[in-house]
């Protein structure tokens, strides 16, 4: 499967792409300004800061 990266998956449009590339078996990276970001949007699922 492949990898992707997506910069600005905080809350918005990147949260949707993130979700959507995860929902059709993409391994995602999902990045944003603030790691808090990200996990608030993602309180469903694992995650791991870098």
């Amino acid at each position: 499967m492949k990898t992707i990266l997506i910069a600005g998956a905080g809350p918005g449009f990147g949260h949707e792409v993130v979700l959507r590339l995860a929902a059709k078996g993409f391994d995602v990276i999902a990045g944003a300004e603030i790691a808090a970001q990200v996990q608030k949007a993602y309180d469903t699922r694992p995650v791991t800061s870098i």
